[in-house]
C-alpha cells in the first residue's frame, strides 16, 4: 500500500479520525474514573467526619459509667 498514493490519500484521513476518537474515548474514560474515585474519597471523608462526631459522646458516656478506683498503699 505504500506505493499506492491514492489508497494512502483515502485511508489517512480515516486513520487520523479514528485516532482522534480513540484519544477522546480514553480521555473520557480517565475523567470518568477520576470522578468515581473522587466521589469514593468524598464519601469516605464524610463517613470519617460522622464517626469523629460520635467518638466524643461515646467517650463521655464510658467515662461517666466507670467506677473510680484508687490504688492501695503498699
Amino acid at each position: 500500500y505504500k506505493d499506492d498514493a491514492e489508497f494512502v490519500k483515502e485511508i489517512l484521513p480515516m486513520a487520523v479520525e479514528e485516532r482522534k476518537q480513540r484519544k477522546e474515548l480514553d480521555k473520557d474514560e480517565r475523567e470518568r474514573k477520576f470522578e468515581l474515585e473522587k466521589k469514593r474519597l468524598d464519601n469516605e471523608l464524610e463517613l470519617a467526619r460522622i464517626r469523629e462526631r460520635e467518638i466524643p459522646s461515646d467517650l463521655t458516656e464510658a467515662s461517666n459509667s466507670r467506677q473510680k478506683y484508687t490504688l492501695p498503699k503498699l
